[in-house]
């Protein structure tokens, strides 16, 4: 089930909305480690997220696919 919209924290947390109304608050921080994924530990960087064909995403190319968002 896509993501259809996403709501950014300054707690690295987000508001995930599915396609099928289910929603859920994330806490994304513990998610994110070294390479692509360090630069989201900058909060302006991290609050770019978009949604993207049902995926979250940010500019520099990492995204997060909704079955993981659903899963953790």
């Amino acid at each position: 089930v896509n993501v259809t919209a996403v709501t950014p924290f300054d707690d690295f947390s987000l508001q995930i909305t599915f396609e099928d109304g289910f929603e859920k608050k994330l806490n994304v921080l513990p998610l994110l480690k070294d390479g692509v994924s360090a630069k989201l530990k900058e909060k302006d960087f991290f609050k770019k997220v978009r949604v993207e064909n049902g995926y979250l995403v940010w500019p520099n190319g990492y995204d997060i696919c909704p079955v993981t968002l659903r899963q953790i």
